[in-house]
């Protein structure tokens, strides 16, 4: 039997003969300490590609209203934003008297032109002694005559309504101007068909295409609908 203090080989004894020992005494296992669980904080790290949350989740911002809409107050009855108000057409019966205006001074204009080609038929005639001129002054006076009267008519408006003031003189005294549906001036074929449609078309039954400027909601007469031309306060 072996001794418990010191190792001794025994037999059969109680006592141990080396230490003295008690051999009937049950020796009691020591057990070493099992280990402390290491404390540790677990790291985190962010892993490549992806993004950290913010502490604060930005707000997603509201859409803006356009301007010409019913916005809502804080507190009360809803407004109505104000919208620009548009273009005011020119009246009918201010229209009548710019258009007489216009006629006395194109139609002043176009007898000057014609009077100086008779004039110069009429010298023609004077140094050959044929009267006015026979056919030189014929051709002079009634042919390059009428023809210089015409231009000089088609001249007048259109320069005048596609020109920086938009108006012709009848019309400037009268504060009214012709305009696109810009606003803009007119362009030279806008002018030229409108003139056309005004001195044929408009003047059927009864100068019924002036009379609809009357009538119509942007006081648009026959040639202005054909131009897509207005006439509006300067």
């Amino acid at each position: 039997m072996t001794c418990n203090q010191c190792g001794a080989q025994n037999e059969n004894a109680a006592f141990c003969t080396r230490c003295g020992g008690n051999m009937q005494a049950v020796a009691q296992p020591t057990y070493a300490p099992a280990p402390a669980a290491p404390q540790y904080t677990p790291q985190y790290t962010q892993q490549a590609g992806t993004a950290t949350a913010p502490a604060y989740a930005p707000q997603p911002q509201q859409p803006q209203q356009p301007y010409f809409q019913q916005q809502q107050p804080q507190y009360g009855y809803p407004q109505q934003v104000p919208v620009a108000a548009g273009p005011a057409y020119a009246e009918f019966i201010v229209r009548f008297f710019a258009l007489l205006i216009d006629e006395f001074l194109a139609f002043s204009a176009a007898g000057i032109a014609y009077g100086l080609f008779v004039l110069l038929a009429m010298a023609i005639g004077a140094v050959t002694g044929g009267g006015e001129g026979g056919w030189v002054g014929l051709f002079f006076g009634l042919f390059l005559g009428g023809t210089a009267a015409t231009l000089t008519y088609i001249t007048y408006f259109v320069k005048l309504e596609t020109g920086p003031k938009q108006a012709t003189f009848g019309k400037q005294m009268l504060g009214i101007k012709i305009c696109n549906a810009q606003g803009g001036p007119i362009s030279i074929l806008q002018s030229l068909g409108r003139l056309f449609v005004k001195d044929t078309f408009s003047l059927f039954f009864f100068s019924a295409g002036y009379i609809m400027a009357a009538f119509t909601e942007k006081k648009q007469a026959l040639h202005d609908f054909v131009a897509s031309s207005y006439v509006v306060k300067a």
